[in-house]
């Protein structure tokens, strides 16, 4: 296990985790490994800001249980079809940014 400052979640909106049970996501697996309090500082942090997370920004929580310091929860653009729309790749670009600002 490697001890690291932070990593990044591919967040949902709600940034509650993903509530699939054995989904293979790394929501998912980010969530379970962190334990209930990473979804508890969640829950904080979305009912102090009022609203779901934009796509293309970041919010940052503790690790908690993980070897990680911190989680950065960004939530990208979804692309059903795999071909990205110019507004879609300039969200993308903005979730690297706000992860690294």
């Amino acid at each position: 296990r490697l001890q690291v400052d932070a990593i990044v979640n591919a967040a949902n909106s709600q940034l509650l985790g993903c509530f699939v049970p054995l989904h293979a996501c790394i929501d998912n697996a980010i969530h379970s490994a962190a334990g209930i309090q990473l979804r508890c500082a969640c829950h904080d942090l979305m009912r102090m800001q009022g609203h779901n997370e934009p796509t293309g920004r970041a919010r940052i929580t503790p690790g908690f249980n993980l070897p990680a310091r911190y989680v950065l929860h960004t939530v990208g653009p979804i692309i059903p079809d795999g071909r990205p729309t110019p507004e879609q790749v300039a969200q993308l670009a903005s979730c690297y940014r706000a992860c690294l600002d």
